[in-house]
């Protein structure tokens, strides 16, 4: 049973990593229905949510950087 578990947050987390959303959306109900416990299930996903998260903004600060960019000169231009 432990396997099928680790192999949902495997799954959940590629689409997270893709999508953005994942985890918590999905993973939230699954576990609710194979047994666990709401405090469980967001012991186990919270953290890897949170974990996905900051390393998608810490890869993407470049690309915020140049959109802040982008975005104050239409600001001022219009």
């Amino acid at each position: 049973m432990l396997f099928f578990e680790a192999l949902i947050v495997i799954i959940l987390i590629f689409f997270q990593s893709i999508f953005g959303i994942g985890l918590l959306l999905f993973g939230t109900p699954t576990f609710l229905l194979l047994g666990y416990n709401f405090l469980d299930v967001l012991n186990i996903l919270l953290p890897i949510s949170i974990s996905i998260s900051a390393i998608q903004l810490f890869l993407s600060k470049k690309k915020i950087k140049n959109l802040n960019i982008i975005l104050i000169y239409f600001v001022y231009h219009f």
